[in-house]
């Protein structure tokens, strides 16, 4: 029922996940903008089983007792279960679904998948298993009981108390250990790696509160230069606006910018307000309001 291809290989030399990694670092993305052809160390599930785990996608809210977690601009999050699977038993689960027909959504996924198959760290999110024989292209995660940092700060979670001064501080914490492995190079990779799109919404916390940075569909490989990490240029500005520095806003991507993001974060922990607000003149950021 499972169908689980390619067979995990072993991890790559630093040559060669170097190599890996130059490729998915253009606008571009990945050499292969098919999802078949996927080159990662990470089992594959096949669609009908995703299918059956998450109770054929009910869409009544898990808080309800049914499956459906959350939704955003590419997709819906879904709650499982592996019974077994992966060597987990009773393992809850988070399957993001991901509509094929949003745009450039199949380089999106290639990169998570090709880029999450080759870096691990305790504050990044782990990437379980991927499926791309269906209708739509998933991604397999574990479920973060404690829901979105974003989520959490406003107080949307039922049954989730608001985040005391202690934890926001290990948040912070972990959240810039996090980046610090992206950004400083590694014996995985040694080259900066920048996420481009930090935020309190691609914050994940686990049921000891311990915070994950997830959505890596839009990383991309930096340079070093001095022993720093250096801004290359680019003609494809991503990103989550209020988040972005001036410099990422004109097509300079570097270390830095993920820097200001995570800024942003800190004000969101620190007064607990919204990155966007209405005000007495009309709507804001966070940023023109501190």
């Amino acid at each position: 029922s499972i169908n689980q291809y390619p067979i995990p290989q072993p991890a790559p030399g630093t040559d060669e996940l170097n190599q890996q990694l130059e490729d998915l670092s253009g606008d571009c993305g990945p050499l292969s903008l098919d999802p078949r052809e996927i080159q990662t160390p990470l089992p594959h599930f096949g669609f009908s089983f995703l299918e059956r785990i998450t109770n054929h996608w009910c869409v009544r809210p898990h808080s309800e007792g049914g499956n459906k977690l959350g939704a955003g601009a590419f997709g819906a999050v879904f709650y499982g279960q592996l019974q077994g699977q992966l060597g987990m038993e009773n393992c809850a689960v988070a399957v993001k679904r991901l509509n094929r027909d949003t745009p450039d959504i199949e380089r999106l996924f290639n990169t998570e998948v090709e880029m999450m198959g080759l870096v691990a760290h305790e504050n990044l999110l782990s990437l379980l298993a991927y499926s791309s024989d269906g209708a739509d292209l998933c991604l397999l995660y574990p479920y973060m009981e404690g829901g979105s940092l974003q989520d959490r700060l406003a107080c949307r979670l039922p049954n989730k108390p608001a985040l005391p001064p202690m934890q926001r501080l290990r948040v912070a914490k972990g959240s810039a250990e996090g980046l610090l492995f992206l950004h400083q190079g590694c014996s995985s990779h040694t080259k900066p790696l920048v996420h481009r799109d930090v935020k309190s919404a691609n914050i994940l916390l686990d049921k000891n509160g311990e915070p994950k940075i997830c959505d890596f569909g839009l990383v991309r490989l930096g340079e070093f230069r001095d022993g720093r990490g250096a801004t290359v240029r680019t003609e494809l500005v991503v990103g989550t606006t209020v988040y972005m520095s001036p410099d990422a806003m004109r097509g300079e991507v570097g270390p830095k910018m993920d820097v200001y993001s995570l800024g942003v974060v800190l004000f969101e922990l620190l007064t607990g307000l919204p990155p966007v607000m209405d005000g007495e003149e009309g709507v804001t950021n966070i940023v023109a309001h501190m």
